[in-house]
Order: structure tokens, then sequence, then C-alpha cells
């Protein structure tokens, strides 16, 4: 069945397009929600308290979809500041691959799928935070399947294409 399902390339960027027609009010009380729930373990060992106060987008460039966090009082919540300290970008492939854990950060960015601009001591709090957390296991099984078989076949395609041209 999971082999029968479109590509990763057409499936991530319809699911999250409908993101950028919400208000963004409501987007920035749900995203910041669903980040929570696969952060809760970081966020609970207080992995994440280096980014208390600053600000990190996160910008999956091919939707385009814009995600601006900050860390306040030990919660993720969306960010209104106008300049990131960080920014961390790429396609949906390539987070897809991480999220599902079928790429880890330092093969994207050494392959330039993901780009780190801006704060470079932030940015690799970040990018570690990425490499030593997997949330695609905190999901239920049959996501988690889902989820890591979709980072496969986008890893898959990843591979095929080679390193971007940044």
């Amino acid at each position: 069945m999971l082999a029968s399902l479109p590509g990763p390339e057409r499936v991530l960027p319809l699911a999250l397009r409908p993101l950028n027609g919400l208000p963004a009010p409501l987007v920035s009380q749900i995203v910041p929600r669903l980040a929570e729930i696969f952060l809760s373990e970081p966020l609970g060992d207080g992995e994440l308290e280096p980014l208390e106060g600053r600000r990190f987008d996160l910008f999956v460039e091919d939707i385009p979809f814009r995600c601006a966090f900050t860390m306040e009082g030990g919660r993720l919540v969306w960010s209104r500041h106008e300049q990131p300290d960080v920014t961390i970008r790429g396609e949906t492939l390539a987070f897809l691959a991480l999220a599902g854990g079928a790429m880890d950060a330092d093969t994207l960015f050494f392959r330039r799928r993901i780009c780190v601009e801006g704060d470079v001591a932030l940015g690799l709090t970040v990018k570690n935070l990425l490499d030593g957390y997997q949330p695609h296991l905190q999901l239920p099984t049959p996501l988690r399947h889902l989820l890591e078989t979709m980072a496969g076949r986008a890893a898959a395609q990843l591979h095929r294409q080679g390193p971007a041209a940044h």
C-alpha cells in the first residue's frame, strides 16, 4: 500500500501549502503547538534553553513557507520580530528526509540541501538539536511508518539529484 503513494515531492508541498492561506493568528497558534508536540522531549530536558529570546526561521523554499519561532519562558512561540538570528532553509524533500530520519542534518548541509544563514553558533545549536533528536519516533506507529517511508523516498530522490547548486 505505501509503495502506491504518490511521491513526497508532490504530497508534502500540497499538505503544507494550505498553511500559507490560513490567517496568520491561526497559524501562529497551530505551528508552535505542533512543534512542541514533536519537541516535547528536548523541551522537557531543557535542551532548547540556548534558544531563549532568539529568533530562528525554518524556510521551506519550494512552497514557500516560513516558520518563525522564538523561545519565551521555555515555550516555543511564533516570532513576530522582523530579523531572524538564524534561518535554516531548504526544500520540502530535504526537510522530509530529515524529519523521517532518512538523512541527517550534516549530510543535508554538506550536500547543500539545507543552508544555515545568520548566527553560526545558534545555527549549530539548532543543527545539533536536529541531529540528536528524531521527532518521527514520537509519532504513533502507523504515522511513523508512513513518515519513514516517505522520508526514504525523499532521500532516494535527493541522492539521485546530487548536491544542490546554492
